[in-house]
């Protein structure tokens, strides 16, 4: 996340919600939950969720207590009259995802303004966002990240949705994986 005035990220976390496992309740003294760096400190004592993967929301509940987490921790000294801009990544082409994509939006908006009291909210593909940082309108914009890849076009600064396609089976976690087997099959 970034505030307007930052060069860089005010705050990062992972995006990881675990739940106490059955059996060490007593451990986190009343907490049912933990998120981000405290959740993978914790990860053998917790059942982890990643709530929101390849740009879709898998779990509401989980992603609740994350969003909720982000808001509490990270907008208690915004200004109420502050906006917020939220990058969100374009997904796949079907119809049916595209109507999840307005529902989960849907849902980012009500928590937003309900637990922060923000009073304004913009959402944008965050590849267009890369291609107007450049100063670009219209270009091909190649995103990648841990669970999923995609490539968007876009032409005077909107998303031509029908050239947009996600890469499948190339995604940061899977790199992830397929470097590891190599460095293990060389002996390192």
């Amino acid at each position: 996340s970034l505030i307007s005035s930052a060069e860089k990220p005010t705050f990062t976390f992972p995006a990881e919600v675990g739940t106490i496992r059955t059996g060490f309740d007593f451990v986190l003294g009343g907490q049912t939950c933990l998120v981000g760096d405290e959740a993978l400190c914790k990860k053998g004592i917790l059942n982890l969720y990643r709530p929101r993967q390849e740009g879709m929301v898998f779990s509401k509940k989980e992603f609740e207590i994350l969003w909720s987490h982000c808001l509490e921790q990270y907008t208690t000294n915004m200004d109420s009259k502050a906006n917020m801009l939220i990058c969100e990544s374009v997904g796949a082409v079907e119809e049916m995802r595209a109507q999840v994509h307005k529902k989960q939006r849907e849902l980012l908006i009500e928590l937003t303004f309900e637990q922060a009291g923000l009073s304004g909210f913009y959402s944008s593909p965050e590849a267009l966002l890369a291609l107007l940082a450049c100063k670009k309108t219209r270009g091909l914009a190649f995103k990648s990240g841990a669970g999923s890849t995609e490539v968007i076009r876009a032409f005077d600064g909107h998303i031509i949705m029908t050239s947009s396609r996600p890469v499948c089976c190339l995604t940061g976690s899977l790199l992830s994986i397929q470097i590891i087997r190599l460095i293990t099959d060389e002996g390192y």
